[in-house]
């Protein structure tokens, strides 16, 4: 049936995101693209999402917009610099409580009041935010969902964006680039066992996670695989490992694959199975 084949076709494609998302962390890729793969990973599970990612200025006052790949421009300028408060929307709540904020229609919420016209200009209808916060409590960002219709995210929704929370936290903490900068936020230096916990909750996830999870090298060899990955392949993870991924994905998603992985390499080096 085409909408089993078109629903089969998501899923792969997800997957893949959701993949290399993980390689780009565990290599320590530029946070910046990090955080635009998460922004695509949400959007690629839901397309009606309206994702976009904020870092907090040093002085703890404002939120800065990171990415924003859907939402119209000119509403993404205007959440170029963003502040934090009580009553400052979904994103700036969020950011004050440190928990999440969830605004299902802007048009009657106070948190808008200051703010809803400028939000229906762009025929937005609700958004909802979650955190990022340190284990010390410090901001280190913020998720944040926008829609075109009034809507309260499900549980199944939370869930999928707080786990993209959970990666960002560990992305942000182990930004070797920007670890003076987040020190400062925390109001303390980076120690060495702060970046051993980033490490072994990201181990923590991966491998416990529902989802397949695996990483590979720029060959197409299989580097790791988590529990979801042995039961659905058949193979244990010792048995897995050095195998090309040419043998694990379906003939049909191959091409879609490579693509995907080469376009996050730059395209330098295309790599052939």
């Amino acid at each position: 049936m085409p909408e089993v084949d078109a629903a089969l076709k998501a899923s792969k494609k997800l997957l893949v995101a959701q993949n290399l998302l993980l390689e780009m962390i565990v290599s320590g890729a530029p946070l910046d693209d990090v955080l635009g793969a998460m922004a695509a990973v949400i959007e690629l599970r839901d397309q009606s999402a309206r994702c976009c990612i904020f870092l907090p200025d040093p002085d703890g006052s404002t939120l800065r917009l990171k990415v924003a790949p859907k939402l119209p421009e000119s509403f993404a300028h205007s959440l170029k610099s963003l502040p934090i408060g009580p009553l400052a929307g979904a994103c700036g709540a969020a950011a004050y409580q440190r928990e999440r904020v969830i605004v299902s229609d802007v048009t009657v919420d106070p948190l808008y009041k200051h703010s809803k016209e400028l939000v229906r200009k762009h025929r937005l209808r609700s958004c909802w935010a979650a955190p990022i916060v340190s284990r010390e409590g410090a901001l280190l960002g913020l998720i944040a969902i926008y829609r075109k219709r009034p809507h309260v995210p499900g549980r199944e929704e939370i869930g999928a964006v707080e786990e993209m929370v959970r990666l960002a936290r560990i992305a942000i903490e182990s930004a070797g680039g920007e670890a003076e900068h987040w020190a400062a936020l925390a109001g303390r230096k980076r120690t060495e066992q702060q970046l051993i916990s980033s490490q072994d909750s990201y181990r923590e996830l991966f491998e416990n996670a529902n989802e397949i999870m695996y990483t590979h090298d720029l060959a197409g060899r299989l580097t790791s695989l988590n529990k979801a990955g042995e039961t659905v392949t058949g193979y244990s993870r010792e048995e897995a490992l050095g195998m090309n991924m040419s043998t694990l994905v379906a003939p049909e998603y191959r091409q879609l694959w490579r693509e995907m992985l080469d376009s996050q390499i730059g395209g330098e080096s295309k790599t052939s199975y």
